[in-house]
């Protein structure tokens, strides 16, 4: 998956392609672990695209986190303002 623009000032484009359909969940935590938000939770398949606007975030860094098919992968994003 992509995260796009890194760093970021207000809005993300988060893009996953899919070869079949699966139960996906996109979000993002703080450093610390804690949960900030819940971008994706539902079926999807191919090439998917969902925007998060940033504005709400205090400026640093953040892990955006997709789980599908049993396995985690992460991603740092830092937000400027």
């Amino acid at each position: 998956f992509s995260v796009y623009p890194n760093p970021a000032s207000d809005i993300i484009s988060i893009t996953l392609n899919l070869k079949e359909t699966t139960s996906v969940t996109v979000e993002i935590s703080d450093v610390t672990g804690r949960l900030v938000a819940v971008i994706m939770n539902e079926n999807q398949s191919g090439v998917v695209t969902k925007q998060f606007n940033t504005a709400s975030l205090p400026n640093g860094n953040y892990l955006i986190w997709l789980k599908a098919k049993g396995q985690t992968l992460s991603q740092k994003l830092t937000v400027t303002h």
